[in-house]
């Protein structure tokens, strides 16, 4: 689970910028606080929504956080992901100045704090803390001085061994000035190394604990899922008709392979066969929402294309293209999977724009439903959005609700409304509408000339 996350001069945040999940001082909806076996531990929230007008910099809140994943995951710099580093432009010296990002997590009950900083051509500094309950360890810190020579410590690491010393130190020396220590650490067979969990499980959490979606992203392979998996058909059906869809059913329908050629170029489709000669599937997501799944199934290649079935007054069940749902029911289909996935495991799910296609009342179940699936892990849910309907202090608790805003030099900044003393009862979003606590649309009251 997250409980912090803080970054600085990246897009419009130009000074460091921290959104908590430790709770305040409220005591309703105490539902809502993952709290640990033992007292003394780290209690964190299970969620965060970020409201705000737009372009204040909701969204640029989750392109830092996935900034930094991505390039956790990839390793570090590299020439073409390097001009994804966007810093704050309203100021000329901040072109230059480093940015910093910083996680505090928890993993198979260890908490871990990872910090990088990183200029456009090095991984300037990068350290991993381990916190207990009344110290912290300093597993590592990396340096990299400005001729690019990378020096790496181990202040409170406990080799089990002079050769595990040996080797790790080997690690650091081999490790370019662009690329993560952490990052090369696990790219190493290191399960004989003695403590090496404290190198593995921080990445293990950026890799598979951490979901950011967007408005574009997609879920592919659920036809295949649900064709090797018929429980997860029943599962998504529920889901579907939990969200009033008119959707009764799934069904995947297998389709001749030659009949893709009516749907792609020819161009596109020798790329296929050429491909899954050396892959077990391909997923096709084609720009009109029409999707295929493409597998070799002993020997012989074939293609599945999922299908939605709704009952009609005469009850009987149509079969309907994906592509000839709603945007919001399309939308629904990309994130159902992620409130799957936490039925059984612990991921902190970020969602830039929540209420993309969606009705306000289906964004709400969404959350209500969120709250209900993870009441017994420690799954978390990140979100930005407009819609006013989830200021609702029966729904989130004041420190659970964040707002960003921009003021005239162009900078964002975050903030929380545990700041503001407002009481359980109050209706915190008609405060909101009136501009009680900032961060809403402000129209300028010069006339429009039409």
């Amino acid at each position: 689970m997250l409980i912090e996350f803080s970054f600085s001069n990246y897009l419009s945040f130009k000074e460091s910028t921290t959104l908590s999940f430790k709770p305040g001082k409220g005591r309703n909806l105490n539902e809502q606080i993952i709290k640990p076996e033992d007292r003394k531990d780290i209690k964190a929230l299970k969620a965060a929504l970020i409201f705000g007008a737009n372009a204040s910099g909701k969204s640029n809140f989750i392109k830092a956080m996935f900034f930094a994943q991505k390039l956790i995951l990839k390793g570090g710099i590299d020439p073409v992901f390097s001009e994804n580093r966007k810093v704050f432009r309203f100021d000329e010296e901040y072109k230059h100045k480093p940015s910093e990002f910083s996680f505090v997590f928890k993993k198979d009950q260890r908490v871990f704090d990872y910090s990088i900083k990183i200029d456009e051509k090095f991984i300037i500094e990068e350290k991993l803390i381990e916190i207990k309950k009344k110290s912290e360890d300093l597993i590592f810190h990396r340096n990299t001085n400005t001729e690019g020579k990378v020096s790496v410590r181990f202040d409170d690491f406990r080799f089990k061994s002079k050769e595990d010393k040996k080797r790790i130190e080997y690690i650091a020396k081999d490790t370019l000035s662009e690329k993560l220590f952490l990052y090369e650490l696990n790219t190493r067979n290191l399960i004989e190394l003695g403590n090496s969990e404290l190198f593995t499980l921080p990445f293990q959490w950026f890799r598979e604990n951490l979901i950011i979606l967007f408005p574009e992203s997609t879920f592919l392979g659920l036809e295949l899922k649900i064709k090797e998996n018929q429980d997860i058909e029943k599962l998504f059906t529920n889901f579907l008709e939990y969200f009033d869809t008119g959707i009764s059913g799934i069904e995947i329908q297998e389709i001749e392979i030659e009949k893709l050629k009516e749907k792609v170029s020819l161009e596109v489709y020798n790329k296929i066969l050429e491909e899954i000669q050396t892959k077990d599937k391909i997923i096709l997501n084609l720009s009109n929402s029409l999707r295929y799944a493409i597998a070799r199934e002993e020997g012989l290649l074939k293609s599945f294309k999922l299908m939605t079935k709704h009952s009609s007054g005469l009850e009987k069940e149509v079969l309907f293209d994906f592509s000839e749902e709603s945007d919001g029911t399309r939308r629904l289909f990309d994130l159902i999977p992620g409130l799957l996935s936490i039925r059984n495991l612990d991921r902190t799910i970020v969602i830039d724009e929540i209420d993309r296609s969606l009705h306000p009342i289906l964004t709400r179940k969404l959350l209500e439903l969120f709250f209900e699936v993870s009441q017994n892990n420690e799954s978390q849910l990140i979100t930005c959005t407009h819609e006013s309907i989830l200021l609702d202090q029966k729904l989130l608790r004041k420190d659970e609700v964040w707002f960003v805003e921009k003021n005239n030099l162009g900078e964002s900044s975050i903030y929380s409304l545990e700041e503001f003393p407002e009481r359980y009862d109050k209706d915190i979003q008609k405060g909101y509408l009136l501009g009680r606590f900032g961060a809403v649309a402000a129209i300028h009251k010069k006339k429009l000339v039409v």
